[in-house]
């Protein structure tokens, strides 16, 4: 463990996404996660907590502020006195408003332990695997996302769920999430108990000696005013930024006579160039994207654009990979996500040969993908969003640029949004 000093508190996020990929972490430092109906949920332990109370200098209205850097990541809590009776945010009781009684919150992951990073195909697939388990497990019960990260060292970020049993229920519901973690051979599983009045308790259950072993813990509970932290790392999200990449993914998917498919066609599809530019678009007819949400009518609207420009259009994915979309569509968000950025190669590689002869309309490109995906990772919400000029939004050196990029928008979503303001 690294000394605990209020140095520590002293981070900077970097939006290039190239943080430091030391391995040496303080596992009190590590604030989770529950993805609520209400929001995202997150807390620390109150000993992390204490330490950062520690270093900030400004105290008002009983608010303590963690700040992590100049992107505006902040970590706040409401009378941080109230730790010291177990009492947790006044957010939390309306989130377990449906339960009477109180609510057991068991959080469990499929992520390999002593593999975190060096392999997130498998650990998306053990992920996929123990939701499916958790399904047949706990068929009454509701079932959210988590996760877990380091400010201090986002390429750790960890993915797993949160089963949420009422207090009171009759079977040992405990018993079938400590055999799930040790079918997935974790070393650890939490329990939060949060009554009807906002106590709670929580314990971590060790499993890496012979007995289980049960810590108690005593933790805070944060409001988080920054991005969701997936987009701290580069490697922590689905998005791609390079061929080589996504087919990287994929290739550990080979077992799926899809995925062999999907290599042929990519690979007599995809052009690429060595410089990596848009030089390979010179001399041709111009190439428009279409983009925009799906109530917009995106394909009605460029089949009428194509046919006013004389132009050819292609979507994305495109005809040729259209029937492989049913077994990848089934996938983890990782490997649905390397399915469609492989797509959208073989779009402009199709899309270069065209524009040789005539204008192009590509119905959804590169922007629909990366919408898709982010919105998939982190939910709705604009505060989930990672800012702008962050690395994710960087457009991949190797995928050529359209010449104009249109994006369309619904009258019926305008008028949506204008009757939520009109009634805030």
């Amino acid at each position: 463990m690294k000394d605990k000093d209020n140095s520590k508190f002293d981070v900077e996020i970097d939006v290039t996404g190239e943080a430091d990929d030391d391995d040496d972490v303080d596992w009190l430092e590590c604030i989770s996660a529950i993805e609520t109906p209400k929001g995202v949920l997150y807390f620390c332990d109150s000993a992390y907590f204490a330490q950062a109370a520690k270093s900030i200098s400004k105290l008002e209205d009983s608010c303590i502020a963690l700040e992590s850097g100049n992107q505006g990541d902040q970590l706040v809590v409401d009378n941080p006195a109230s730790c010291q009776d177990r009492r947790i945010s006044k957010s939390i009781p309306s989130f377990i408003s449906r339960f009477p009684h109180g609510v057991c919150l068991y959080s469990i992951t499929g992520y390999n332990p002593l593999n975190i990073q060096q392999d997130s195909v498998e650990n998306h697939f053990c992920n996929q695997s123990l939701l499916q388990d958790l399904r047949d497990a706990f068929p009454d019960s509701e079932i959210l996302k988590n996760f877990s990260y380091f400010p201090r060292k986002p390429n750790h970020f960890e993915r797993g769920f949160t089963i949420m049993v009422p207090i009171g229920h009759p079977t040992n519901q405990e018993a079938t999430v400590y055999r799930l973690a040790m079918k997935y051979k974790q070393a650890a599983y939490f329990v939060c108990e949060i009554e009807e009045t906002g106590e709670h308790r929580q314990k971590l259950v060790l499993l890496l000696g012979e007995k289980p072993e049960v810590v108690e813990e005593s933790l805070v509970v944060l409001e988080r005013l920054s991005y969701h932290p997936a987009y701290l790392h580069r490697d922590n999200n689905s998005v791609f930024h390079r061929f080589e990449d996504a087919m990287d993914i994929l290739s550990k998917c080979a077992h799926f006579p899809e995925t062999q498919e999907l290599f042929h066609i990519a690979k007599h599809s995809v052009l690429r160039t060595e410089s990596s530019t848009n030089s390979a678009m010179a001399e041709r007819h111009p190439v428009i994207a279409i983009e925009g949400i799906s109530e917009a009518g995106i394909t009605k609207q460029s089949k009428q654009l194509s046919e006013s420009l004389g132009a050819q259009r292609i979507q994305s994915p495109p005809t040729c990979i259209q029937h492989l979309r049913q077994t990848f569509d089934k996938q983890n968000d990782l490997v649905r996500a390397a399915f469609y950025s492989v797509g959208n190669y073989i779009v402009s590689a199709q899309m270069q040969e065209m524009a040789q002869k005539s204008p192009v309309i590509v119905d959804r490109y590169w922007n629909s993908t990366v919408a898709f995906t982010i919105v998939s990772e982190v939910g709705t919400g604009a505060s989930n969003l990672p800012p702008k000029n962050h690395f994710v939004y960087e457009w991949p050196s190797d995928l050529p640029k359209p010449d104009t990029v249109v994006f369309i928008g619904s009258k019926r979503e305008m008028r949506k949004k204008e009757q939520s303001k009109g009634s805030m």
